[in-house]
């Protein structure tokens, strides 16, 4: 919140609350200037946020965390190695191991490719019965089925060896994709995380 035009970015006048966004391009040419021209303290934000500009290896820290793939009738598949259509439908199992209790409140989180949507974010309840009789998984707090990722969170009270999370998901869009690796954490004691390894999955279009 600045006050009376006390404040300036690149000698531009500001009032009232302020948010400036810049891109990288911005400083590679240029710096920013913000000057305080008034007599009181005023206080400012500053966040980065930034993508790795290569994947992050796999992490285990006091957690570990494995994802497999399955057909629908339970056929264990790679989708990085074997061939993926439009259409296509398998389960995303999710297998994590906490070493020591810490909080006992987890946060599990799987990005998406890009050509892939989630059909169903909770297969917990249907698990064990008709087509996924060979499923069997832990039923979470909290799922969530987001346009770009899978989330689910676990709280527990006691040491508790493994937890695992599914989900089904359809292949929508024929391309090469970057699968991004899947993650871990502890909500409230952030040094304990695990994540697998990024890798890429390709998208055929029905007939290839």
């Amino acid at each position: 919140q600045t006050a009376g035009g006390s404040v300036t970015i690149d000698g531009k006048a500001l009032t009232g609350s302020v948010y400036q966004r810049y891109q990288q391009e911005h400083f590679d040419t240029a710096p920013v200037s913000i000057v305080n021209n008034g007599n009181q303290p005023l206080e400012m934000k500053l966040s980065v946020t930034g993508i790795p500009s290569t994947p992050p290896e796999a992490v285990s820290q006091g957690f570990t965390i494995k994802r497999q793939y399955f057909l629908p009738d339970g056929t264990h598949f790679d989708p990085t190695l074997s061939q993926v259509h439009q259409n296509d439908r398998f389960v995303v199992v999710l297998t994590m191991t906490a070493t020591r209790l810490g909080s006992g409140q987890y946060m599990v989180a799987d990005p998406l490719p890009a050509g892939l949507e989630i059909e169903n974010p909770d297969l917990a309840a249907g698990a064990g019965v008709g087509a996924l009789a060979w499923l069997t998984v832990d039923t979470p707090s909290h799922v969530e089925a987001r346009t770009d990722q899978f989330v689910a969170a676990y709280r527990y009270e006691t040491d508790t060896p493994t937890l695992s999370a599914a989900y089904l998901v359809r292949a929508v869009s024929p391309g090469s994709f970057v699968l991004p690796g899947a993650t871990v954490e502890d909500m409230y004691r952030p040094d304990q995380r695990a994540n697998t390894a990024a890798g890429s999955v390709e998208v055929l279009a029905p007939g290839k």
